[in-house]
């Protein structure tokens, strides 16, 4: 066994033959993926798809998108708040950007509890050193010269900067957009779309709409249906045809190119999407990450695609070579486990799992407070980091630390910290200088253990034998006699014993007794796990096994033994 055992569930399901699967899905995927070094941000919000639109400039060098309680704007590992709401009274989202990323609208909503009829929209429209506020809503241009607004009920056309609104016609929800020659699309109560400007006419569609994009020369309108048809409509010739099937994700500014994701089924409920980009009549399906994607854009240019993944992480995708780059993890819950006493393993799962160059990670001892990248933090001091495990499931990385030796009991603050300064959510625990646990295997409590040669793992192919001795995993065993360093494997010659040796005992049906303890301290060759070793009693085994119950000092746990 390694040096580190790590903590919680799936010990048995996590084999080197399932971590490479996942891995080759990560590096060569539809022979197009390819790492190129990550960057990433982190802030503090759930693991959900983004609170809204993810918004990139033309030439993919910026993104804006929405935090949950701010709009916000991405760029050169730096993330600049544009406006803030407090979720309760009124929230501010991003909702359109120019080409460049200098025309930016925001919409605020005002009373989140009231019934829709009670809310109060308001597009801020923020321009090169002015601001103005419009009722409803609005969309501009890629050249940012033209607005297209909602509002009670009708779609209006405003040149900017000082230009007046011009009505167009009756609206049906806020469903648009609008070409740099002015050229407005909308969707309107007779389920038709109406095309107003250089260009003019009205266009049936079957079904609802969930999407209306032009090219930015407003010679084409795209859209994409409630039945997963998406549709091109030539506007010189008036031609509405359907061109290819999915959810219409982004156009390329020359209409050339489209971003589509299909529903994928996943399991735990996860939504999910396989992208794909149409280009010239043809389909390239797009790379695999380690966790599902559950958004993703198309930037004007169409060079760049941004995609969100179930893990919360937000990755850039060069369209020309497949090379991937993190750009962003939305939250680092760092939800706490395993040890809780000085020198012990701790367990933080989080968010962030594409950003592993594979599926698992391991250090080399003595181990240092980065791994990959990653560092955890107790209390604004690094720790030796162990390991990093990604679920690509449920999206979630766990990584494997140590609580320092010298640390002292009481309320500490746990954080993770990717490999650029970011904005990181903390954990708090309470430490305590001895709390007894076994190291088990999920729901079923079976400790974790190893036979008496000190490697091979006891579980339900490999029971434990009546009359030998096994060697018991546990944590907060407390003090040892003998020092030893953070992130060092421990000794086994002679091995560091506690001062304090716990008191075992076992149960099997209506017998028991005590637990004679022969060996009880630091695991030899691991980091910050102990181990008590003792000889399995003289019971019957009558079945092909019984699960023996231990107690140790409070803690309590089930050991396989066979015949």
């Amino acid at each position: 066994m390694g040096a580190g055992v790590p903590c919680g569930a799936r010990a048995w399901n996590q084999q080197a033959d399932g971590g490479r699967r996942v891995a080759s899905g990560l590096h060569l995927s539809r022979d197009m993926a390819k790492r190129t070094g990550w960057l990433t941000l982190l802030l503090a919000m759930a693991a959900v798809p983004l609170a809204g639109q993810l918004l990139p400039t033309a030439d993919g060098s910026a993104l804006f998108l929405n935090t949950g309680e701010a709009a916000a704007r991405l760029a050169d590992g730096k993330i600049e708040e544009l406006a803030r709401g407090d979720n309760r009274d009124f929230s501010i989202h991003v909702a359109s950007v120019s080409a460049k990323g200098e025309v930016v609208v925001l919409l605020e909503t005002r009373c989140l509890v009231c019934p829709p009829q009670g809310q109060t929209l308001t597009a801020i429209v923020r321009q090169p050193e002015r601001e103005e506020m419009r009722p409803g809503q609005a969309v501009v241009s890629a050249n940012g010269r033209f607005l297209l607004l909602f509002r009670d009920g009708e779609a209006l056309r405003m040149e900017l900067p000082d230009g007046e609104p011009v009505q167009l016609g009756a609206v049906l929800g806020t469903v648009g957009g609008i070409a740099s020659n002015g050229t407005a699309a909308f969707w309107t109560p007779n389920n038709s779309i109406v095309v107003a400007g250089e260009s003019t006419g009205e266009f049936p569609v079957m079904g609802g709409l969930r999407r209306v994009v032009l090219d930015e020369a407003g010679q084409a309108v795209f859209y994409d249906t409630q039945f997963d048809e998406v549709h091109r409509i030539d506007l010189a010739s008036g031609e509405d045809a359907v061109i290819t099937r999915g959810r219409l994700s982004g156009v390329s500014g020359d209409g050339q190119r489209l971003l589509l994701l299909r529903p994928e089924v996943k399991p735990r409920g996860v939504r999910a999407y396989t992208a794909t980009l149409f280009a010239a009549g043809e389909e390239t399906e797009l790379p695999l990450f380690l966790s599902p994607i559950v958004d993703g854009v198309l930037a004007g240019d169409g060079v760049f695609a941004f995609f969100e993944t179930a893990s919360g992480t937000l990755l850039r995708v060069d369209m020309r070579d497949g090379s991937v780059e993190g750009w962003f993890v939305r939250n680092v819950p760092s939800r706490f486990g395993c040890g809780k006493s000085p020198g012990a393993q701790i367990c933080i799962v989080t968010n962030g799992v594409d950003l592993l160059p594979e599926a698992s990670v391991e250090g080399q001892a003595p181990y240092g407070t980065e791994l990959a990248g990653w560092r955890v933090v107790l209390d604004e001091k690094p720790v030796p980091v162990i390991s990093l495990t990604a679920d690509p499931v449920g999206g979630t990385l766990t990584i494997l630390a140590q609580i320092p030796w010298s640390t002292p009991p009481g309320r500490v603050r746990v954080a993770v910290a990717p490999p650029v300064p970011a904005m990181i959510a903390a954990a708090e625990a309470d430490l305590v200088v001895r709390e007894p646990a076994f190291l088990v295997y999920g729901d079923f409590f079976l400790v974790r253990a190893v036979h008496e040669d000190g490697r091979t793992a006891i579980g339900p192919d490999s029971p434990a034998r009546v009359g030998e001795v096994v060697h018991v995993f546990m944590s907060g065993l407390g003090a040892v006699a003998g020092t030893i360093g953070d992130g060092e494997v421990a000794p086994g010659n002679p091995p560091l014993a506690v001062t304090t040796t716990p008191q075992c005992s076992y149960t099997v049906r209506t017998t028991g007794g005590p637990l004679p303890v022969l060996f009880a301290g630091l695991s030899p060759g691991r980091v910050g796990l102990y181990e008590v070793s003792f000889r399995v009693p003289e019971i019957v085994v009558t079945e092909p096994y019984v699960d023996l119950s231990l107690k140790c000092d409070g803690a309590g746990g089930q050991l396989r033994v066979g015949r």
